[in-house]
């Protein structure tokens, strides 16, 4: 197997060459690269919010996952077989399914957007006058759209 070449500087300007940034090492380099600890500290905060977020966006996957495989079942063993127990048995658990990728869904919209929204407030909150003055949207909003 051939050795990745050492670009001049690497993914994300580090100098590391492709082999090394593999498994761990690419996801530590990739933390590293978008200072994920400092967010992590902003968002230390709302740790509990943030990891039902987390566990909400499981569900919305395991939950859409779940689809394709109970059409498998319904037509497998419902259809196919002429099994209207089955095909009953699959409808309630699919209802049951979307109910519960809805709610997920809405949670996990409501709690990252949550968490966003105070996040992006403590920032604005810690920042000292000058930086909010030399950064108001108010120059922004005065200039025409396009200019």
């Amino acid at each position: 197997m051939a050795t990745a070449s050492r670009h001049a500087s690497g993914p994300h300007g580090s100098g590391a060459s492709l082999e090394e940034l593999r498994g761990w090492h690419a996801f530590v380099h990739l933390a590293r690269e978008l200072k994920l600890a400092r967010l992590a500290r902003l968002a230390y905060p709302f740790r509990r919010r943030a990891v039902f977020s987390v566990v909400a966006m499981i569900a919305v996957t395991l939950s859409s996952l779940a689809v394709p495989y109970l059409l498998k079942v319904a037509i497998d063993g419902g259809i196919g077989a002429k099994d209207l127990a089955v095909l009953t048995w699959v409808i309630v658990v699919f209802v049951g399914v979307s109910l519960v990728n809805l709610g997920a869904s809405y949670l996990q919209t409501y709690l990252t957007s949550w968490v966003g929204e105070h996040i992006i407030y403590d920032l604005r909150a810690t920042c000292s006058p000058t930086c909010r003055s030399s950064r108001s949207t108010s120059s922004a909003a005065r200039r025409p759209a396009g200019s």
